[in-house]
């Protein structure tokens, strides 16, 4: 029997850059996220790596469950947006807490300072 072995490989963790936080009801804001970035280690062909840009490595958060306060979100491989040969091997952290403030009146008048927050 005779078939082809598809080389799987391992890459280094690289960096995400901070959560993206839309959904949001617009009378919150993100204050505050701690970490502002993860560590993800991605599996899967040579091929996959070649073709994956990692400044473009976002973690898309679930932001319709966020309250106002202290938040804790677990971050899965589902919160990435990735090829899909590739594969999540690692997320360090898993977890991040986020800071929710309720928006003021020139935070409403001003989306620009809601984008420095974050």
């Amino acid at each position: 029997m005779s078939g082809r072995v598809r080389a799987q490989q391992q890459q280094p963790p690289f960096e995400s850059s901070a959560p993206d936080f839309s959904g949001l009801p617009q009378d919150l804001h993100v204050a505050a996220v701690e970490p502002e970035s993860a560590q993800v280690t991605l599996s899967g062909p040579r091929r996959g790596f070649l073709l994956f840009k990692p400044e473009r490595l976002r973690i898309a958060a679930r932001a319709w469950d966020l309250r106002t306060g202290v938040n804790e979100l677990t971050i899965s491989s589902a919160d990435l947006s990735l090829p899909e040969n590739l594969a999540v091997e690692r997320i360090d952290p898993r977890r991040i807490t986020v800071d929710v403030t309720i928006r003021s009146e020139e935070e409403s008048m001003s989306p620009e300072l809601d984008e420095e927050a974050q």
